[in-house]
């Protein structure tokens, strides 16, 4: 599985969330450049030139994965059959692509709003808003679409 991600500078500043991304690093190759369209690009043309060629791109913002669609379908890439893609936040037209793409849903409202909280909070404590905090977990869901199959069974190859 490969994942097209967040840049490098965001931090994972608690031991739960490092031990998670080292595992997800582990097992992935983590893509980390910026969030545009463009990135989606590059990352997802650099995943295709694998050998072997990865099952999976997880594109982790909707730009990312609109660039990913793009480079796919100009490749003649068939998502959901020669490679799966998921995306993240439940965007409406993630449903009317063809095939309809899964995704992680996330309330993004919800995510504004704690971070607000969170560094009016720190403002007024006269913190450093980049300092460490508590990890705070909120809750997703993954949407199940015609994006996102089981990889081949061994012997059985994927179209390139």
């Amino acid at each position: 599985m490969q994942l097209a991600s967040t840049p490098a500078r965001w931090k994972t500043p608690s031991t739960p969330l490092r031990r998670w991304r080292a595992g997800v690093e582990a097992s992935c190759t983590v893509y980390e450049h910026g969030l545009g369209i463009e990135h989606g690009v590059e990352a997802t043309r650099a995943i295709l030139a694998l050998d072997p060629r990865p099952t999976a791109i997880i594109a982790a913002g909707n730009q990312l994965m609109h660039g990913a669609l793009r480079t796919l379908h100009q490749a003649d890439v068939r998502i959901g059959a020669d490679i799966s893609l998921v995306g993240c936040d439940d965007v409406a037209v993630a449903e009317f692509h063809d095939p309809p793409i899964a995704l992680v849903r996330r309330d993004t409202r919800e995510i504004g709003t704690v971070a607000a909280e969170l560094l009016i909070a720190a403002m007024s404590a006269g913190e450093d808003a980049n300092g460490d905090h508590p990890d705070l977990v909120l809750p997703t869901e993954f949407v199940a679409r015609a994006s996102a199959a089981p990889p081949p069974a061994a012997g059985r190859k994927r179209r390139r």
